[in-house]
Order: C-alpha cells, then sequence, then structure tokens
C-alpha cells in the first residue's frame, strides 16, 4: 500500500496541535499525532482524533447529478445572487479564505470573518490578541485567571493548567459558569477585575476570541493585563481565525451581529 504522509497542525482550535495527515490509496484520510510536536506533546484532542472521519473527498452535486468539481463551483457561482453575504470564520486555509475573497469580490461583495473584536480594537493591539503566550508561560504563572472553561473548547490547554496547579499556581474563575478545575469561582464587576483579582507580572489571563466576543470586554481585559502586568491569551475557536482576518483587512468587515 502506498500512502502519502502530511506534516501538518490540526485545523481545530488556536493551540495548533502537531499532525500527520496519512493519504491512502483509496482516497481515505488517517490522522496521527506528532509527538515531536511541542505544543501537544504527542496528544490530540477528540476533535483531532475524529478529524479523520471529517476529511473525506466531497461529491460534487448540481440538480442532483454528479458532476465534476469546476462545473460545480460554476454553478455555485451562477447561484449566488446580488447581496449575498460571504463569511469565513476561520476554519479553512488562507488559500480558500483567497478563493472565497476572490468570488465575493466578483459578486461585488467582501468576506467577514465574523470576529468584530479585531475590527472595532486599535490595531496596535492586534498583535497581543492574535499572537498570544508560549504554553509553557502557563504552567509556570504564579496565578491564572480564566474567563473560559478550557473543558469545553480546549482540553489540552486543560493539561497545562493543571501542570501549573501542580506547581503551585492558585486559578481563579471569573464568570456565572462555576470551573471545576479553578480553586476559585466568581463573578466579578468589570470595574472591580483590578481590585478583586490583584493580578502581577506572574499571573495569566486567559479568555477568549470567537464572533461572538464583545469588544469592550476584550477593552477591559488587555486593559488589566496593561495594568497589572499579567501576560494575557485570547484563544480561539479555529486555528485560523487571525490568518482569516489578515487576509480580509480593510475590506469593511461586519460583525456577525451587523
Amino acid at each position: 500500500m502506498n500512502e502519502n504522509i502530511f506534516t501538518t497542525v490540526c485545523p481545530g482550535c488556536s493551540i495548533a496541535c502537531g499532525m500527520y495527515v496519512r493519504e491512502k490509496d483509496d482516497g481515505t484520510f488517517d490522522i496521527d499525532w506528532r509527538k515531536d510536536a511541542v505544543v501537544n506533546a504527542g496528544k490530540l484532542c477528540r476533535f483531532g482524533v475524529r478529524l479523520s472521519a471529517n476529511l473525506k473527498n466531497a461529491t460534487s452535486i448540481v440538480d442532483g447529478n454528479e458532476v465534476e468539481f469546476s462545473d460545480a463551483v460554476t454553478a455555485a457561482g451562477k447561484a449566488i445572487g446580488d447581496g449575498a453575504t460571504f463569511v469565513s470564520v476561520g476554519n479553512t486555509t488562507c488559500a480558500e479564505h483567497l478563493a472565497l475573497m476572490k468570488l465575493a469580490e466578483n459578486k461585488g461583495a467582501v468576506v467577514n470573518t465574523g470576529m468584530g473584536a479585531f475590527s472595532s480594537i486599535p490595531a496596535e493591539c492586534h498583535p497581543t490578541m492574535g499572537v498570544g503566550i508560549p504554553f509553557d508561560a502557563i504552567e509556570s504563572a504564579k496565578k491564572i485567571v480564566l474567563f473560559i472553561d478550557p473543558y469545553e473548547q480546549y482540553p489540552l490547554l486543560v493539561r497545562r493548567i493543571l501542570a501549573a496547579k501542580e506547581n503551585g499556581a492558585a486559578v481563579t474563575a471569573v464568570g456565572w459558569k462555576a470551573v471545576s478545575l479553578a480553586d476559585d469561582n466568581k463573578t466579578i464587576d468589570p470595574a472591580n477585575y483590578e481590585s478583586e483579582l490583584a493580578l502581577d507580572s506572574d499571573s495569566v489571563i486567559i479568555a477568549e476570541l470567537n464572533p461572538s466576543t464583545d469588544p469592550e470586554r476584550v477593552m477591559v481585559l488587555l486593559n488589566l493585563a496593561k495594568a497589572s502586568g499579567a501576560a494575557i491569551m485570547f484563544m480561539k475557536p479555529f486555528v485560523n481565525a487571525v490568518g482569516c482576518d489578515l487576509a480580509s483587512k480593510k475590506t469593511e468587515q461586519k460583525s456577525l451581529d451587523q
């Protein structure tokens, strides 16, 4: 059996776990995690493990009949009328996103990422929002503040937080939902974040950026990090959320609400 093996990263969340994609003779795919990938340290979350079930060659169909891919693209272009809205939230490659931008341009439209937080916040803040911090910084932190429940979307992030707790870190979860790995769960008025959380340069703030994120909340957390000296990390539900936004910037993007 001949196989093509590709070294890549998981297209799920912004942790970007390293993995191998094995393309078999019959066109199906298998997924193996890269044990030498430092980010995931030989592990994949449930999404990554089940990814091979989603990596299937699509069958192009027009009016109930199977057709060539190029014919399906042409038919799709004709079917999209004026006034269509194009959205790409980051669960795709830059090449695919740029192709969608070209299609949208032909229709006199732009591709929206739905990431209104990027569009509404000064550009000088974007590197902090997009790049984040090394995962090792989480394990060495003395205090971690969670504005998300990592169990829901980022299970491999939980491993880092648990390692930090073993190293003596205190974990506080802020929000209405209790997070089981937190030492303390609090609901705090944003105006009191700085005084009640008492963060410093040995602290890490972990929040999330997604199409539903309130830009004002992001600014509050950015200002909290700046005032306290704490590091801040914004997780994204898709690995290329920032890449798609960079490709589409200056195109008068709209948020999902808009």
